[in-house]
């Protein structure tokens, strides 16, 4: 939120707000108690890349920053799919 006020910017700090707003409902969504290993990993995965997206911005590294934040939408564009496309099971058909 930090950086929606320090860039006195009318559209920003609103956006940043409603994102962090659904950022929140997502999250409880996907991550409120992974039930596999591969889901916790993904968890710490994107607590990392959050780390690291600040930290890039500290250092005022755009293009590390849009890297990261590329890996963290494919990593979250992933999880939603499993979320709503959830693997079919096997069920056999017989006459």
């Amino acid at each position: 939120m930090e950086i929606g006020r320090i860039a006195h910017n009318p559209y920003l700090l609103p956006s940043l707000e409603r994102l962090l707003i659904d950022h929140a409902r997502l999250g409880k969504i996907f991550y409120r108690s992974p039930t596999t290993e591969d889901m916790q990993e993904d968890l710490n995965t994107a607590v990392l890349q959050h780390e690291q997206i600040i930290e890039a911005i500290e250092a005022h590294n755009a293009g590390e920053a849009g890297e990261i934040i590329r890996l963290h939408m494919d990593l979250s564009r992933r999880r939603m799919t499993e979320y709503v496309v959830p693997v079919g099971i096997e069920v056999p058909i017989s006459y």
